[in-house]
């Protein structure tokens, strides 16, 4: 089959040290099944906030075409300037698929992008393709939740156009996918339908475990020596440090555990993001915040945690997100506060503990439940993997997939 797959945020095979998130991999499991894939990217990295790539056709080793097509940037997450670039990206994607003669036997869109999804439902209508909606997070609605609630009224009529067209791509899509169930429930709310167990699916995010050679963990584990690792009982996190998060409990069990003394247990907070400098302000000598770290680092961090902390904010639009999985993968049971999906495996499967973000000592009882009771954490940890095992390792999760859009495909 001839596959599109249409995405700008995620990591391009072209970055040096980057690890491929969820199109990347999938563009590649499906090249690697002998499909004719196409990914149709920007050479502004949303990570980095700076262009990374050549515009125009890479021919990638996997054997995926990367069609890198140019877009302004943009300096912060949440800003005009980044609604900018996604109008200007659409435009350009709709100017380059007026000169594909081929049309594809299926496309791949995910949301956000809505202006991306208005193309493709233009293109798929014309040329009679059929297309994913996958459901990354709850857009535009997640754009009115962000401003602030005296303003939140207007900022959903000022966004009436972004609806109308996420209700339209919703609609017209061969099948609505989402990395939760919650996705899935909010992309149907947008088509106006609901769920068809023949059409629709939770496409979790998923985890492929790196195999990390061992000179490389030796580094790894040398580097993190120098930056000051030392306790017997890591506790960590590894992400982007963005706007869905609250470390205030996590900030809170650190003062107080260095009040009492207790040097065995060190907090770890990896990742960069908007919030990383405020949040570096805030630790103490039991953290320690190294910034953004490639796959070995992640690798031996992981492996040398006793356990792992998703910190989140309350009603989080993630009900599970991808992070989780790569904890699963490692056997690390997770300290979580994240409601929904992730609350009910937690409580399902005996894979962490949750904690409550709002109660004062909540997480800091939590963090000393996993680290004084070994025994308790190891066995949370293998149930964690066995569920990962199970149902979120990405070689079944993508296998499933195919399997879907084999049976809807133009061909």
């Amino acid at each position: 089959m001839r596959i599109w797959i249409v995405e700008i945020g995620e990591p391009l095979p072209l970055e040096t040290g980057k690890r491929l998130l969820r199109y990347g991999q999938f563009s590649a499991f499906l090249a690697a099944r002998g499909h004719e894939v196409t990914w149709f990217a920007c050479d502004f990295s949303h990570a980095v906030k700076a262009h990374v790539a050549r515009v125009g056709t890479h021919r990638l080793t996997n054997g995926v075409a990367l069609k890198v097509l140019h877009a302004p940037g943009y300096s912060a997450n949440v800003s005009l300037a980044r609604s900018w670039h996604h109008r200007a990206f659409a435009r350009a994607l709709a100017a380059d698929l007026k000169h594909e003669t081929t049309p594809p036997d299926f496309i791949l869109c995910p949301i956000p992008t809505i202006e991306n999804a208005e193309v493709i439902r233009d293109y798929a209508a014309r040329h009679r393709v059929p297309y994913i909606l996958d459901v990354r997070d709850n857009w535009p609605d997640e754009l009115v939740r962000r401003a602030p609630y005296p303003l939140q009224l207007l900022a959903r009529a000022a966004l009436r156009g972004l609806f109308s067209a996420a209700r339209a791509a919703a609609r017209d899509a061969a099948f609505i996918t989402g990395v939760s169930r919650l996705q899935v429930e909010y992309g149907l709310s947008l088509a106006g339908r609901p769920f068809d167990e023949s059409r629709d699916h939770v496409f979790h995010h998923g985890y492929t475990r790196s195999v990390v050679a061992p000179e490389a963990h030796r580094d790894a584990m040398d580097w993190w020596r120098e930056r000051g690792l030392r306790a017997a009982k890591v506790i960590s996190f590894v992400g982007t440090l963005g706007v869905s998060f609250d470390f205030e409990p996590v900030f809170a069990a650190a003062r107080r555990l260095w009040r009492e003394g207790r040097r065995d247990i060190q907090i770890v907070v990896a990742g960069d993001g908007d919030a990383r400098d405020a949040l570096v302000g805030r630790g103490n000598e039991l953290m320690l915040f190294p910034g953004w770290i490639d796959m070995a680092r992640i690798d031996a961090l992981l492996a040398n945690s006793v356990a792992a902390v998703a910190p989140y904010i309350p009603n989080t639009a993630m009900s599970l997100p991808n992070k989780f999985f790569e904890y699963f993968a490692y056997g690390l049971p997770v300290l979580s506060s994240c409601s929904g999906e992730s609350a009910e495996l937690i409580a399902e499967h005996g894979i962490g503990i949750q904690y409550d973000p709002s109660t004062p000592d909540d997480f800091y009882k939590c963090l000393l439940r996993i680290t004084e009771h070994p025994e308790q954490a190891r066995a949370m940890g293998r149930a964690a993997l066995s569920l990962f095992s199970a149902q979120f390792d990405q070689s079944l999760l993508f296998s499933e997939m195919e399997k879907r859009i084999r049976g809807v495909a133009r061909c």
